[in-house]
């Protein structure tokens, strides 16, 4: 596996992206606390919330879900990330347990029409929208216990 892990996303051809949660760097994450920074060209705090666990594995640290109710809170919009009305791409290193429910990477909780973001894995595909403006791979794309990149 690489040995950065995170969660990147951002508009193309921009030198830094714009969202950039590096838990292999200690300038994104200092290896305690709920506090996870952005180092992209915009920088900006996110909170671990409900027990997100940091996991220090050598050359590739991470964090861990606990498939319950943890999350990364970036109290962010589509717009506000610079992905409304614009070409991006996303980045993230995953490992299912289960594939057969909802098991999203990245999301907002935003319910306006093109302004909420969510990617990850729904019922073995590979999910990714913007709030009713949504796609998905096809079905059985997603197995448990395998990392995706």
């Amino acid at each position: 596996m690489p040995s950065n892990y995170g969660f990147f996303g951002g508009a193309p051809l921009i030198p830094a992206a714009k969202l950039d949660l590096n838990a292999s760097n200690s300038r994104s994450y200092s290896g305690s606390g709920t506090t996870w920074t952005s180092i992209g060209n915009i920088q900006y705090n996110t909170t671990l919330v409900n027990g997100v666990t940091y996991v220090e594995n050598g050359d590739f640290d991470y964090m861990s879900f606990d498939d319950v109710n943890d999350y990364v809170e970036t109290s962010k919009t589509a717009s506000n990330l610079g992905f409304y009305n614009s070409d991006y791409s996303m980045e993230a290193a995953v490992r299912f347990k289960d594939v057969g429910s909802d098991n999203f990477v990245f999301g907002t909780q935003t319910s306006s029409t093109r302004q909420g973001l969510h990617v990850g894995g729904r019922n073995s595909m590979v999910y990714q929208g913007h709030y009713s403006m949504d796609g998905a791979s096809a079905s059985g794309t997603l197995s448990a216990n395998i990392w995706y990149h």
